[in-house]
């Protein structure tokens, strides 16, 4: 059992003693000094601060609401019970009004030990709280520190990536080929990295955006990000978006946002009208579907069998980073390409 320290301020011997026998009879835990005089009452107060402290109300030199003031100058933690031969009750609302803890007449001396315990458990509980928040505080501060150097981490490594980007694709750009073939692929790497550029964007403005979770995107703002970079660069072409507002993890969000700038390109490549591009939500599963206004599909066309590089990662990108269903339709207008997949991903 903890022992307390109390201080009691008594100009009285007797009744200084009662309040001693009162409380260390009912309390053995308690341990009572006191005190007379205000310079003796200010020195104990700095010497060696008490766990409660207990007035009488008229003292010679001074009285209770200046010894509670005292208090509040050395310490307004510490709880602060007044003792009153005749104290009336518009006094003693004025003294609770100060912020004393509590005052107990003195021909009631039979509830000054619970009072007192009641104080005590209520200091107690009150510095547990006080130190609580503090401790919140403190890591609140330490998370707040972190999230800014993290941010700082995320901004320099986007600059530093971007830049390389920019300088790749200034390198691909200056390079030239005789033949076609090879300028179609420098032509599809010069997208791509791109796409990537765009994609790297987008996941930088998502991962720093304070409030914003890290744990999904908007697959629309995504898409509404990437057309009119895809637009920008490739042949002038309409392209049009109709999108649900769909969350999606960022890995998610990074293949579809690849996949769409696939679909796109290769669009671009065998058409000339309007691309469009559609994405809903259909329970829990998400509808891609990219129509492109043109010849269409030519009658020996197979998927399955291309060569095509643009085909075999649209394959891949849908197929097993999406975990979807591709199909390949023409309409009458042109072709579209669909992707059925889950809108979250597998464990």
């Amino acid at each position: 059992m903890r022992a307390y320290q109390l201080l009691h301020v008594e100009d009285d011997p007797l009744d200084a003693e009662l309040v001693r026998a009162c409380l260390e009879d009912a309390a053995p835990n308690f341990t009572v000094t006191t005190v007379s005089r205000q310079e003796s009452y200010v020195a104990a107060l700095q010497a060696n601060p008490p766990d409660l402290v207990i007035s009488d109300f008229n003292l010679t030199a001074f009285n209770g609401i200046q010894a509670f003031q005292l208090l509040q100058d050395t310490d307004s933690t510490i709880p602060f019970i007044l003792l009153s031969g005749a104290l009336g009750e518009s006094r003693a609302v004025e003294c609770l009004k100060l912020g004393m803890t509590d005052y107990i007449l003195k021909d009631q001396l039979e509830r000054l030990p619970p009072a007192v315990e009641r104080a005590l458990r209520e200091a107690h509980e009150r510095r547990e709280r006080l130190a609580a928040e503090e401790t919140l505080r403190e890591r609140q501060k330490e998370i707040e520190d972190l999230n800014q150097r993290l941010q700082r981490a995320i901004m320099e490594s986007h600059h530093r990536i971007k830049n390389n980007l920019q300088v790749l694709i200034a390198l691909v750009d200056a390079m030239r080929f005789d033949d076609d073939s090879g300028t179609q692929a420098l032509a599809r790497l010069a997208r791509h990295i791109r796409g990537l550029a765009t994609l790297h964007d987008l996941l930088t403005h998502q991962t720093s955006t304070p409030g914003v979770p890290l744990d999904s995107v908007s697959a629309r703002f995504a898409l509404e990000r990437l057309i009119p970079a895809m637009a920008n660069v490739l042949t002038p072409r309409v392209i049009t978006l109709d999108a649900d507002e769909v969350e999606l993890s960022l890995k998610q969000v990074s293949s579809l946002s690849l996949l769409v700038n696939e679909l796109v390109s290769n669009a671009i490549k065998h058409g000339d009208g309007t691309i469009h591009i559609s994405l809903k939500q259909e329970a829990a599963e998400i509808q891609l579907d990219v129509y492109n206004e043109g010849p269409g599909f030519p009658p020996s066309f197979d998927p399955i069998r291309s060569a095509s590089i643009g085909l075999s990662l649209i394959e891949s990108i849908g197929t097993w980073d999406l975990a979807g269903t591709l199909t390949f339709v023409n309409t009458p207008t042109g072709a579209r390409v669909g992707l059925r997949f889950p809108s979250s991903e597998a464990p």
